[in-house]
């Protein structure tokens, strides 16, 4: 059964800072899980070489701020609103 995700991220480049929040659909049952393992393949695969909440690629950093599970409703709604 399909889980409705809303998933917010912080990047870090360099000196700049900003914000990603996507919606994702996933099978998994966990939806930490499933926000990690999207964190650790946003930029391309990535580690997390320190029990810490930062994902690393090259010189960028993603950080998981939160993920929340949404209905289906939710999630059509949400898409909706941020695609214009």
């Amino acid at each position: 059964m399909n889980k409705y995700l809303f998933i917010h991220l912080e990047v870090q480049d360099g000196t700049r800072k900003h914000d990603h929040r996507v919606l994702h659909i996933t099978k998994a049952k966990n939806i930490n899980f499933a926000a990690e393992r999207y964190v650790a393949t946003f930029w391309g695969y990535s580690s997390r070489p320190y029990k810490g909440d930062w994902w690393y690629v090259g010189e960028i950093a993603i950080r998981l701020k939160r993920v929340v599970k949404l209905t289906k409703s939710e999630y059509n709604l949400i898409n909706r609103v941020m695609n214009g």
